[in-house]
């Protein structure tokens, strides 16, 4: 037992705070009522073993937690550079191709070109619209 906070006090300090919210947590406790599961998975945990544990189960879950927490990591990080690239794309049209938001996803316009192979999704596009520039 921890002595200032008990483990759902601690978890919802854990997960307020932005510097440490992303840190995995697998809660230990000699309580198993299923309510005091959920509501400690609710409140962020990765896992909640009860007491008392097999540390072979105990290995297996940390490591299960680590994985799950490298994943969202590089997911986060895969999504924040795709978000950039649209950024940058959206932003100024080069030559006669313009790239813009539209709803549909992987859909291609051509208006007045020769496309050979054009890849919306890996251009950082939710769609391309390609179109002669029109005279001011």
């Amino acid at each position: 037992m921890m002595r200032d906070l008990n483990g759902d006090e601690f978890l919802k300090v854990i997960k307020s705070d932005p510097d440490q919210r992303d840190i995995p947590v697998v809660m230990i406790s000699a309580d198993t009522n299923a309510d005091k599961v959920s509501q400690c998975i609710e409140l962020g945990a990765d896992d909640y073993l009860p007491k008392p544990f097999n540390p072979t189960i105990l290995r297996a879950r940390i490591g299960a937690a680590l994985r799950r927490h490298s994943l969202r990591a590089l997911e986060n990080e895969y999504l924040g550079k795709i978000e950039n690239e649209k950024r940058q794309f959206v932003r100024a049209p080069v030559g006669n191709i313009f790239l813009t938001e539209r709803p549909v996803p992987n859909k291609l316009i051509v208006s007045g070109a020769r496309i050979a192979s054009l890849d919306p999704v890996a251009l950082g596009a939710s769609s391309l619209s390609l179109a002669r520039p029109t005279a001011r």
